[in-house]
C-alpha cells in the first residue's frame, strides 16, 4: 500500500523587501531581494507544475534546477529573516492533511513562520518525486499476480521499474532526511503543537517521515520478493507496521481534522503489513524446517510459530478481501492477499494436527524478534543514495 500526500502550493503574494520596519545593510538587501526572487519562481514553478503533471502527466523533474534553487537558499532567508524587524510575515499555503480548512496562514514570529517555510518546500519536493514515481509502481502493480509464479519472464522488466520508483522515492526523501535532526530540533522547539494548522505542528514531521517510508518499502518488499529474501521481507514489513501505528498515534489528537482517507490507509495498511510480514516469516521458517536448520528455534517452536502466524494471516486475508472498495490501493491489497492464502492454508494444515489445542502465539509478537528494517535509511546510513 501506497500513499501520495497531495501537493501543497504557496498562496501568498508576500515580498519579504516590503514588510521591513527598519532599514537593512545594501548587502543584505541585495540578498532579501535574491531570495524573494527565487521564492517568486519556486511558487510559480510549484503552481504550474503540479496543474500539468495533475492534467498532461508532466513530470516534476523538468522543473528541478528552479525549485532546488530556492531549497537552497531558504535556509539562509530564515536566517535574515529571525534577525530582521518585520511586519507578520503571514505565509499562506494550501493543506494536505486538513480535510476542513483548504489553506493555513502563519501568524507567529519570525522564527516559527519561517521554520514552517522551510519543511513546507522540503514537503512540496518530496511529494512531487513520490507522485512521478508513480508510473512505475502503476507497472509494478499490473504485474504482481504474474510476478509470484517461480521463473516469470517478467521478472527483468519487473525489477527495472522497482529500481526506477525506488530512485525517484530516494531523491524526494534524501532533501527532508538530510536536513531532519535540525528542521526536527527547529519544529519541536519553535513550533507549537497547539498551533491552530495541523500541518504546523512538530509532530506532523515524524508522520510524514514515515509514511515516505512506508512507501518505499513497499516497493523494496517486490524486489526482495523477486529474491526469495523472505527474512528480509518479514523485517521490512513489520518496520511498515511500526511506523503505521507510530503515525495513529501521533495523529490520534486531531484525528478528527485529518484526511479520511490518510486514517484508512494507516488502518489498512498495518493489517496487510502485518499479513506480509508473518506470510513472509511461515516461508522462512518452513525453509529453515525443510533443512533442519534448528541452530537458533527447535521443530517444535518453529512449527507452532507457522501454525499460529498462518492462522493469523489467513484472518488478516479474509478481513482485507471483504473490504468494498474500487481504490487502487485496497484491489492491491487484495490481489496481495489471494497470493498469500495458499501457503497459509497448507502451513496450517500441515501443523495443525501437531499443535491442535496449544496455545496460539502472538504472530506480531514473532514478527518483533526478527526486527525491522527500513530501506531509505539503510541507504541513507551507507551514504549510496543513488543505487
Amino acid at each position: 500500500m501506497i500513499y501520495n500526500f497531495s501537493i501543497p502550493t504557496i498562496e501568498d503574494n508576500v515580498d519579504f523587501t516590503k514588510i521591513l520596519r527598519k532599514p537593512i545593510s545594501a548587502e543584505s538587501m541585495k540578498e532579501l531581494i535574491d531570495f524573494n526572487e527565487a521564492r517568486k519562481k519556486f511558487k510559480a514553478v510549484l503552481n504550474e507544475a503540479y496543474l500539468k503533471h495533475k492534467s498532461f502527466g508532466e513530470l516534476f523533474s523538468s522543473y528541478k534546477e528552479t525549485v532546488e534553487n530556492y531549497l537552497n537558499v531558504n535556509v539562509d532567508l530564515m536566517r535574515l529573516m529571525c534577525k530582521t524587524e518585520t511586519d507578520t510575515i503571514e505565509l499562506k499555503w494550501k493543506t494536505f492533511l486538513t480535510k476542513t480548512k483548504p489553506e493555513f496562514t502563519t501568524k507567529g514570529g519570525n522564527e516559527e513562520n519561517m521554520a514552517i517555510e522551510l519543511i513546507m518546500v522540503r514537503y512540496c519536493w518530496a511529494f512531487a518525486y513520490y507522485s512521478e514515481a508513480d508510473q512505475y509502481v502503476n507497472k509494478i502493480r499490473e504485474k504482481v499476480s504474474t510476478t509470484f509464479k517461480s521463473n516469470s519472464a517478467t521478472t527483468e522488466d519487473h525489477e527495472k521499474f522497482i529500481r526506477e520508483a525506488l530512485r525517484l522515492y530516494i531523491t524526494g526523501w534524501e532533501k527532508l532526511r538530510k536536513l531532519y535532526n535540525v528542521i526536527h530540533l527547529v519544529s519541536k522547539s519553535i513550533v507549537l503543537d497547539n498551533c491552530d494548522f495541523v500541518e504546523g505542528k512538530g509532530k506532523i514531521l515524524d508522520v510524514i517521515k514515515g509514511i515516505l517510508e512506508v512507501n518505499a518499502n513497499c516497493v523494496f518488499l517486490e524486489l526482495l520478493r523477486l529474491k526469495k529474501d523472505y527474512e528480509k521481507i518479514a523485517r521490512v514489513s513489520y518496520a511498515n507496521v511500526l511506523r503505521l501505528k507510530q503515525a495513529r498515534f501521533l495523529l490520534e489528537a486531531d484525528k478528527n481534522e485529518i484526511r479520511e482517507d490518510l486514517l484508512y490507509f494507516i488502518e489498512v495498511g498495518t493489517k496487510f503489513y502485518r499479513a506480509y510480514g508473518m506470510w513472509a516469516l511461515v516461508n522462512h521458517h518452513e525453509l529453515l524446517i525443510k533443512r533442519e536448520d534448528y541452530s537458533k528455534k527447535s521443530f517444535s517452536r518453529l512449527s507452532q510459530e507457522v501454525w499460529s502466524m498462518a492462522d493469523q494471516t489467513l484472518a488478516l486475508c479474509d478481513e482485507i478481501k471483504k473490504i468494498k472498495s474500487t481504490s487502487a490501493n485496497i484491489v492491491y491489497c487484495q490481489t496481495y492477499v489471494s497470493l498469500f492464502e495458499p501457503t497459509c492454508v497448507n502451513s496450517f494444515q500441515l501443523y495443525k494436527q501437531i499443535h491442535q489445542g496449544s496455545d496460539k502465539l502472538d504472530g506480531e509478537k514473532c514478527l518483533a524478534e526478527i526486527g525491522d528494517e527500513d530501506y531509505l535509511e539503510t541507504m541513507y546510513s551507507k551514504k549510496k543514495p543513488t543505487e
